[in-house]
């Protein structure tokens, strides 16, 4: 009689800690999904900033050109709007306990080549008018958030036709200021992507030391 007692009190207590257990994981990736779209909420905000700075004149195709031909490359590429989000953005990622990515295919900055992940939603953008997406990578313990760059206006002086480059930039080779191909987009077209990695690590310890006491 005992034997059967206990035994169903820990089949009980087994389902009841497992059940909790899966509802504690399920909440923590609900809580990470909302701090990672926060984070891209406010590199958006970053770079609609910076845009809003390009209508009102602050920055120019002419003090970009005139940098360039100093050789203030790192001027140029400052005033890019979608630069000035993720650099704003990535600084903090220590801080905030996140990694902050931006893959793309055929970069100019070869650290944001798309792993198998990135380049599966990069073609899911192109595809789907979508705004975010998310998904929980096993391999990394790690909830990702992506959320699509799309080109504005603005992207165009560098992204634009390369026929534009005389007029411009002051050179018939089709290159921007800071020494690039135009790649002849257009605008709304998505090119990229924000994305957010969030380790489950440090949510796992806690959930299993919560575990653990209720066990004992």
């Amino acid at each position: 009689i005992v034997l059967v007692g206990v035994t169903g009190f820990v089949i009980l207590a087994t389902m009841l800690n497992i059940s909790s257990y899966r509802d504690s994981k399920e909440q923590a990736v609900r809580l990470y999904t909302d701090k990672a779209r926060s984070v891209v909420l406010a590199a958006e905000a970053s770079r609609e900033n910076m845009a809003k700075k390009w209508k009102m004149g602050i920055f120019t195709k002419e003090s970009l050109r005139a940098w360039s031909d100093n050789g203030e490359i790192d001027k140029v590429v400052s005033a890019v709007p979608v630069v000035s989000a993720w650099e704003t953005t990535m600084a903090k990622a220590d801080e905030g306990g996140y990694t902050f990515k931006v893959p793309k295919f055929s970069p100019r900055n070869p650290d944001n080549e798309p792993d198998v992940l990135e380049a599966e939603v990069l073609r899911k953008f192109e595809k789907e008018n979508i705004d975010s997406y998310v998904t929980f990578d096993e391999d990394l313990n790690s909830l990702r958030y992506f959320h699509p760059i799309r080109l504005t206006q603005e992207c165009m002086l560098c992204h634009g036709h390369p026929d534009t480059s005389e007029e411009l930039w002051g050179n018939t080779d089709g290159l921007d200021p800071t020494g690039a191909r135009m790649e002849n987009w257009a605008v709304g077209e998505v090119h990229g992507a924000f994305e957010v990695v969030q380790s489950m690590e440090d949510v796992d310890a806690i959930i299993r030391t919560s575990m653990l006491k209720k066990i004992a």
